[in-house]
C-alpha cells in the first residue's frame, strides 16, 4: 500500500517586492516522517513553513497539507519562531495550552489540557503565571499549545533557539518521545544543522530552491557549503 502523504507541494514560488524568496520548490512528505530544513538566513525556510499553514500568499504552485489547501486543515499544529504571546499578561500555564482548544471543548478540552501538561512535564507547573518560566519551558509550553488539538501533522520554526544546551537536549528528546507516541508527521526549521542531523529522518537544504534532499548521514557542512557556494553556513550546537 503506497504511504498517505501529508504534504504535496507543486511549483510553489513565493516572491515579495518582485524578489523571488521560493521558487520551483516540488515537495512531498510522506505521514509518520521526521523532515528538518535548514539553509542560509533569508533562504526561505520560516516563508515556507508560513505557506503550509496559510499564512503567506505564494504567486504560483499548488500546496495541500494533509489533502487541503494551506489553513484548512484542523490536523496542523504550528510553533512560530517567535510565538506572539506577552509574558507581562498573567495568564496560568494551562491557561495558555488551552489556547490551542478548538471553541467549546468543555470537560474534554480540560482534560486534554492535562494530558498535554503531563506528556510534556509541566504539570507542576501548571497554575503558574506563563511569564515565570524558563527558556526551555516557555518552548515547551508553545509545543502543548500546538498539541492540544491532537494534531497529525507539527510544523516547527526554530523551536529551540535561543535555549541553552541542556534545555534544548530535553526539548529535542521530548519532541522525539511525543512523534513516536504520536504517530506525528513533523516538519523542524532549524539553524542548528548539529540538531537536525541528529534527530530527523531526512533534511532538505533550502535557498530559494531545494538545493539537497536525503539522509543526514549522507550530508555534511563542508558539502552544503559546496551546495550553495558559500561557507559558515550554519551555526553548529555545541555542549
Amino acid at each position: 500500500m503506497r504511504p498517505e502523504v501529508a504534504i504535496e507541494v507543486r511549483g510553489l514560488h513565493v516572491a515579495k517586492g518582485g524578489v523571488s524568496i521560493l521558487e520551483g520548490i516540488d515537495l512531498s512528505i510522506e505521514s509518520d516522517r521526521f523532515l528538518g530544513v535548514v539553509g542560509p538566513n533569508g533562504g526561505g525556510k520560516t516563508t515556507l513553513l508560513r505557506s503550509l499553514v496559510g499564512l503567506e500568499k505564494p504567486n504560483g504552485g499548488t500546496i495541500r497539507v494533509l489533502g487541503q489547501p494551506p489553513g484548512k486543515s484542523r490536523g496542523v499544529g504550528y510553533v512560530p519562531q517567535a510565538p506572539t504571546f506577552d509574558f507581562r499578561f498573567p495568564a496560568l500555564v494551562r491557561d495558555v495550552v488551552a489556547m490551542g482548544l478548538p471553541p467549546h471543548s468543555g470537560a474534554a478540552g480540560r482534560g486534554r489540557v492535562d494530558e498535554v501538561l503531563q506528556q510534556l512535564g509541566l504539570s507542576p507547573l501548571a497554575h503558574s503565571p506563563a511569564g515565570v518560566l524558563s527558556g526551555g519551558e516557555r518552548q515547551r509550553l508553545f509545543l502543548g499549545r500546538a498539541l492540544v488539538r491532537k494534531p497529525r501533522l507539527l510544523l516547527l520554526d526554530e523551536p529551540t533557539l535561543g535555549v541553552d544546551a541542556r534545555a534544548l537536549d530535553s526539548f529535542l528528546h521530548l519532541l522525539v518521545q511525543v512523534r513516536e507516541e504520536s504517530g506525528l508527521t513533523v516538519v523542524m526549521v532549524s539553524h542548528d544543522f548539529s540538531v537536525v542531523s541528529t534527530h530527523t529522518d531526512e533534511i532538505i537544504c533550502l535557498a530559494r530552491t531545494i538545493h539537497f534532499r536525503g539522509s543526514p548521514s549522507d550530508l555534511d557542512e563542508g558539502r552544503l557549503a559546496e551546495s550553495y557556494g558559500v561557507h559558515n553556513l550554519f551555526l553548529e550546537h555545541r555542549h
